[in-house]
């Protein structure tokens, strides 16, 4: 048998879908060989039981249909069956029918509708069509013709008229248990298996499945009736075997995968569909460029999805255990912030790896916090993501960023992730340029005006997505989940612009679910936010989510700008922001922050440190004794400082308890450094000098650490306090001295100290020597 490649094109409209016999292209691999059994009902109560196998000795696929009840469930009456198997093959199009050459036996061409139709035999109810092996992947399409009745019998609960039972060969139905592209088996030793492919579109009314391999090209249609589960499609793909559709994808050898989707062409209810474009999978976990360029009229898209990173993500399962990792649960934490794409002039993941190995041999850092890596928008803008699954290919692969994650945590460094998750850089309205979500199912993903526009968000070229829809939800905490699960992403950081609450009475429905999601929330540090100052505190946390406190940097702004009468905002800064993590959260749910200033300097050689800005110096001394998180924005470092933040660093790790969030009552006592009293807090003329002493009452020796802060642009002859019994004042740190003696342990030669302009100065009390 073949497929007939000579009958010229017919159109057959009467039912509702287009019956052709066209030219169909010989795959260089078979179809899968793996035997078939499904049940399908009829509207008219008719049931059919078909069996698909394979017999390699003849190279066809042999489809039995059996007749197991007649109308209206009744049973099978011998002699007085009228039905027929109504069918034809489709592949590219579940509306295209292709015709077997050689019609079966006790079959007939129908010149009327110009399809095949098979009796059933008499006594076993039953009839056979075999399809050539060659021509898999194939659907075997049909409905059932009533030759009594002259009526066609579709798929219970069609719709509308035209559906067709499909029996796929070469490939299966798939299910909907799980979105996105898997591995639903695998043989590890032979190199076998089967992916399950599945998308969520609530409006489309047909989609079709891409394929590139090699040179080829090739898309499956989908049958809704078959390969539909609700707002779910969903097809299986062997591959790896001698008869499958599919080699065994590698990176070398990759097979890449996407979608077309068609559905209301003007838009109504939201949707957004270009049947003429292929997008990929929004829960594709690595995107790469086509193998291969479309044909006209189809524009060759940007990405497809990465069946090789797939395939490795269920390898890399096999052999390890899951990697994910739950953040510090400390306040002392040194988060440096990254962007992948400046750190380092090949702007990779692994150069990165490289540079900040280097910069951990000489400084002490807890965590790195990744700006967004993200597949970005043709423009390139890191808040204008294409995906939340796949990291932009640019900065490398999935694999990479688990060796990233992995040489981090052999040294103690946890590895966190900025995510944008309020919008997508896929144009909007009145620009589209749809390369996944927009187009594939809009209406349930996007904010819709009310007029059925999609609102386009404050980035120029993105849409606001809808944070409070199902899908969305379910699509953004799966990301997340996945970077944590399968990469040992330990905390994520939500750039919250955009907004991100939206849900009732300021209740965002997203990021309680996030919250209390048992990998991605669930404990403080896991999960922080970036609000404005004047969001900062009032952002729903439900007691886990922490912030990003912008309130900190604008306080520490103003004290060291000489401002009077910031003296009460300064030590609440300096004290973990009680006035913002109050009731249910403390200090380990902000991390604090400075502003960033653009870089004085190229690199540590191009100056000395001590031309560095003094209010710089200061205000890092400020961050790294302050209770709470420190956030240090990387890019916008001054080189010649490193030296200075790494001495910084080792100092707070080395009072790291005196620091904690849970201090005991009376372990910090703010000073009012001219007097050695109390300061006066209300008073609004207070000139920005203050001095703290802070007390770890928690071990079996007290520890003390006098630290003064001089906001003025006089000195301060600043008094110390009382050293406890036994000890003396060793100063620690004096950011106003050259660098040589900045971090030179001196003794206190008397109680009073200079504080010098814009510094800040720190005291230890350490045990006396005879």
């Amino acid at each position: 048998m073949r497929i007939d490649q000579s009958v010229a094109r017919r159109v057959q409209r009467r039912h509702g879908f287009e019956i052709r016999s066209v030219r169909i292209n010989t795959l260089a691999q078979s179809a899968n060989s793996t035997a078939f059994k499904t049940t399908l009902h009829a509207s008219s109560g008719r049931v059919v039981r078909v069996e698909r196998t394979l017999d390699p000795s003849r190279s066809v696929y042999v489809l039995r249909f059996t007749l197991d009840r007649d109308v209206d469930g009744e049973a099978v009456v011998r002699g007085r069956n009228a039905a027929r198997v109504h069918f034809g093959l489709t592949r590219e199009s579940a509306r295209e029918w292709m015709c077997l050459e050689d019609a079966p036996i006790d079959s007939e061409y129908d010149e009327e509708t110009n399809a095949t139709r098979v009796k059933f035999d008499e006594e076993t109810s039953a009839c056979t069509i075999e399809i050539p092996e060659y021509a898999a992947p194939a659907s075997a399409q049909f409905v059932l013709w009533d030759a009594e009745r002259d009526a066609y019998d579709e798929p219970s609960g069609s719709s509308a008229s035209g559906g067709a039972f499909s029996v796929p060969v070469g490939y299966g139905y798939g299910h909907a248990r799980e979105l996105g592209a898997s591995v639903s088996s695998y043989d590890a030793i032979a190199k076998t298996g089967e992916f399950n492919i599945a998308v969520l579109s609530r409006k489309a009314e047909a989609c079709a499945l891409v394929l590139q391999y090699g040179e080829n090209t090739m898309e499956l249609a989908l049958n809704p009736s078959s390969h539909r589960t609700g707002n779910v499609w969903h097809v299986s793909v062997p591959f790896g075997g001698a008869n499958d559709v599919l080699h065994a994808p590698t990176r070398e050898d990759d097979v890449t995968y996407g979608f077309r989707f068609e559905g209301d062409p003007e838009g109504r209810g939201g949707s957004r569909f270009f049947p003429a474009q292929v997008l990929f999978d929004p829960r594709a976990i690595e995107l790469r460029k086509p193998l291969n360029a479309m044909e006209e009229p189809t524009p060759t898209p940007r990405y497809m999805g990465s069946l090789a990173a797939v395939l490795e993500r269920r390898e890399t399962m096999t052999r390890e255990t899951s990697s994910s990792a739950n953040a510090r649960d400390d306040t002392s934490s040194v988060t440096l912030n990254v962007d992948v794409s400046t750190l380092t002039s090949a702007g990779t993941l692994n150069a990165a790896l490289e540079e900040l190995c280097r910069l951990r041999s000489v400084m002490r850092f807890n965590a790195v916090a990744l700006a967004p890596i993200q597949a970005r928008s043709a423009d390139g803008r890191a808040d204008a993501p294409v995906s939340f699954f796949a990291i932009d290919p640019r900065f490398g692969t999935r694999a990479d960023l688990r060796a990233f994650v992995n040489k981090m945590r052999s040294f103690g460094v946890e590895v966190w992730m900025r995510f944008v998750l309020t919008q997508t850089g896929e144009g909007t309205d009145e620009a589209p340029r749809s390369e996944s979500l927009r187009g594939v199912d809009a209406a349930s993903y996007f904010q819709l005006g009310e007029s059925g526009g999609l609102e386009p968000a404050g980035v120029p070229m993105t849409t606001a997505l809808n944070p409070c829809s199902a899908p969305t939800m379910a699509l953004l905490t799966d990301a997340l989940r996945q970077f944590a699960l399968h990469d040992g992403v330990a905390s994520f950081i939500i750039e919250t612009g955009g907004g991100v609450v939206r849900g009732p009475l300021g209740r965002s429905p997203l990021l309680e679910k996030l919250s209390h999601d048992a990998v991605i929330g669930n404990a403080p540090k896991k999960l922080w936010l970036t609000p404005s100052t004047d969001e900062c505190g009032k952002m729903p946390s439900w007691g886990i989510i922490g912030e990003i406190n912008s309130k900190y940097a604008r306080v520490v702004e103003q004290f060291f700008a000489g401002t009077p009468g910031v003296l009460n905002d300064m030590s609440l800064c300096l004290n973990g922001s009680p006035d913002i993590f109050r009731a249910n959260r403390d200090a380990r749910h902000g991390m604090n922050a400075i502003a960033a200033k653009p870089r004085l300097v190229t690199s540590p050689a191009a100056a000395a440190d001590d031309a560095t800005d003094p209010v710089e110096r200061a205000k890092l001394a400020t961050l790294f004794t302050s209770s709470g998180g420190a956030l240090i924005d990387f890019d916008a470092l001054d080189p010649a400082l490193l030296p200075f933040v790494a001495q910084l660093a080792e100092f707070r790790h080395e009072f790291e308890d005196v620091f904690a969030a849970d201090v005991s009552v009376g372990s910090v006592q703010w000073i009012e450094p001219y007097s050695g009293g109390a300061p006066n807090f209300a008073a609004s003329d207070a000139p920005p000098a203050l001095a703290c002493l802070r007390r770890d009452l928690t071990g079996l020796t007290v520890r003390e650490i006098w630290i003064a802060y001089n906001g003025t642009n006089t000195d301060v002859a600043a008094k110390l306090p009382q050293a406890p019994s036994g000890t003396s004042w060793t100063r620690r740190f004096d950011t106003s001295l050259p660098q040589t003696e900045r971090f030179i342990a001196a003794h206190a030669m008397s109680a009073v100290v200079v504080n010098k302009p814009r510094s800040v100065i720190a005291y230890v009390a350490t045990t006396s020597t005879a």
